[in-house]
């Protein structure tokens, strides 16, 4: 039968090298006695197929491990042996990662000292069980990552992975960790993207275009080596969806096992805002419409504003203002002989308005409930 190819890696410390019968030498000899002497195995090496390491057993980072590793990446060899499993490394987190490499290209592992062949159905079983140690360690330190960015988020600190356009981080005031701040030139680049997708119904590909025309510079921190210079749909959907430039930073959306939390469990971190938060929800009012096709008008409070110093009352209606942005207005009309000019309020200024009485509502709503029925009936304690 076809034999079993078997690289021989050794490695001893500087100190091991001078102890008699550990060397580099001596652990040589014993390995390769073992495949001569193991007929049974089906084992076959060669010189060529050894490699050494005079380096400590805690760092992955030897010239013979690395090359080793990288044989039996590109199918080399069936098996890998050694004198001792600490020979290949000292560190369970190393081990396993290197057995997960075997694994993965059907490579067995044998250790003399421990009596250790990794093959048949045997083999496969340690190997899993292997695995299984190492997807625990990796969600041990994936658990103990998040903590550790709730903890500092917690504290302030933006914890995020990339700094988003519009932003620079700087570090943070306590001394710990880093904060967002804004850069005003990106800054006016956000709001006139949203302001494009809100008011002039643009889409993402047609608002990247339009930067592209305008040459809008990417952020610094966005002009990497790979990164195209041009703007695309996706950069623009991100940004007008990302909570973010509300002025609210999600530091998780998951737990440690990585399910989805409910937003009331959320660990969120103030930044500074691009846009105000009413338009920032207007844009997802807006998506929300268009992926659905629903019908409606962008106009939030068109036809709920009314002029009550008429009568009978008039109402005031969204349109778009030929100079940019838009407005609400209140038509023309003549009543007996007495003509009344066109009424127009600037929208974006009264949505804002009308946002904040609702704020102010949703904080204190025992007083907004007194003041409505005082007004509308003269008695604030009323119940019908």
């Amino acid at each position: 039968r076809e034999k079993r190819r078997v690289a021989i890696y050794i490695r001893v410390s500087t100190q091991e090298q001078k102890m008699d019968g550990y060397g580099l030498e001596a652990q040589e000899r014993r390995l390769t006695d073992y495949v001569e002497k193991n007929e049974g195995l089906g084992l076959e090496t060669k010189k060529a197929w050894l490699y050494t390491d005079v380096h400590t057993g805690s760092d992955l980072m030897r010239t013979g491990l690395i090359r080793l590793r990288e044989d039996v990446a590109a199918g080399k060899y069936d098996a890998v042996l050694v004198w001792k499993i600490d020979r290949l490394s000292r560190s369970l987190k190393h081990l396993l990662t290197i057995f997960e490499e075997f694994q993965k290209h059907d490579v067995s592992f044998i250790s003399i000292q421990e009596n250790l062949d990794f093959r048949g159905p045997i083999g496969n079983l340690i190997f899993q069980i292997f695995g299984a140690i190492a997807q625990f360690e990796r969600e041990l330190i994936k658990g103990r990552t998040q903590m550790g960015r709730i903890a500092s988020a917690e504290m302030g600190n933006f914890t995020g992975t990339s700094i988003p356009y519009g932003y620079s981080k700087v570090s943070n005031d306590h001394g710990k960790g880093s904060k967002l701040i804004l850069i005003p030139e990106e800054q006016k680049w956000v709001k006139q993207m949203f302001e494009w997708y809100i008011f002039e119904m643009l889409g993402d590909g047609q608002i990247a275009a339009r930067l592209n025309e305008f040459k809008v510079p990417k952020t610094n921190h966005q002009r990497t080596s790979r990164a195209s210079p041009q703007w695309t749909n996706i950069m623009v959907r991100t940004i007008l969806t990302n909570h973010l430039y509300r002025g609210e930073f999600v530091a998780n959306r998951t737990d440690e096992m990585n399910l989805v939390l409910p937003e009331s469990q959320w660990t969120l971190v103030a930044v500074p805002p691009c846009v105000t938060e009413f338009t920032f929800l207007q844009a997802q009012e807006a998506r929300r419409n268009r992926v659905s096709n629903m019908a409606g008008t962008d106009y939030l409070l068109s036809g709920k504003l009314i002029d009550v110093d008429l009568v009978p009352h008039k109402r005031f209606t969204g349109a778009k203002r030929f100079k940019g942005g838009f407005s609400y207005r209140r038509k023309q009309f003549d009543k007996g002989d007495k003509h009344y000019q066109v009424f127009e309020i600037a929208g974006e200024q009264m949505e804002e308005y009308v946002w904040g009485k609702v704020m102010e509502a949703m904080k204190d709503p025992e007083n907004f409930i007194k003041r409505y029925l005082n007004r509308q009936y003269g008695d604030e304690n009323r119940t019908e």
